[in-house]
């Protein structure tokens, strides 16, 4: 038997007009910001294999079925798609790799470039290892979480981190930093215009 496939978590947001990438918006206008998420969420989708499991953790709660509708027109309506809970984003990162899995659990934002199947698939053939992965991005925050060893969480796991912080990626680490640790490749996540491609 081939080992499983990966178990890939993607938090996104419902990409309403003016509501999603706001401060891209603030650069190149909330239409097109709104446009450049949609287009960019949607090529992500389609790209990843069907074997594979995918999971989407959406905000706002109140958007679910927009969002399987909009799932559907795209093609990937087989894509389940889950509410992220309340609280700020450890809370939210928490609750995306306390989820069932079997191999390697992946956990990515939907803003990031360059990411491909392929790096996804090294990344959690490394993660089989036993280490935690953590790619970076260039402003000290970081693109993805990995796991594959079901251990708990400390409890000050992701807790009490500054978020959008160059800071963010030590802190978070140093919140759990009996594990080892191993860097994944850096990308880059679009948070103005001077960020995209």
């Amino acid at each position: 038997m081939g080992r499983p496939m990966p178990t890939l978590v993607i938090m996104v947001k419902y990409p309403a007009f003016a509501r999603v990438k706001t401060r891209l918006g603030r650069d190149i206008g909330p239409v097109a910001a709104t446009r450049w998420y949609r287009s960019h969420l949607r090529a992500l989708l389609r790209a990843l294999p069907v074997n594979w499991r995918i999971e989407l953790h959406l905000t706002p709660t109140n958007r679910l079925r927009d969002m399987h509708r909009l799932l559907c027109r795209w093609g990937v309506g087989h894509i389940p798609v889950t509410l992220q809970p309340r609280g700020d984003l450890g809370a939210k990162m928490r609750h995306g790799l306390g989820r069932p899995y079997k191999g390697a659990l992946l956990l990515i934002g939907s803003d990031i470039l360059d990411v491909t199947p392929r790096l996804l698939m090294e990344i959690a053939g490394r993660a089989r290892g036993g280490a935690m992965q953590i790619g970076p991005a260039p402003d000290g925050g970081y693109w993805l979480l990995g796991r594959t060893r079901r251990r708990q969480f400390p409890r000050r796991f992701l807790r009490d981190i500054a978020w959008s912080a160059p800071t963010t990626r030590a802190d978070s680490c140093a919140s759990w930093n009996w594990v080892d640790w191993q860097v994944a490749p850096i990308r880059n996540d679009v948070d103005g215009a001077v960020d995209l491609p």
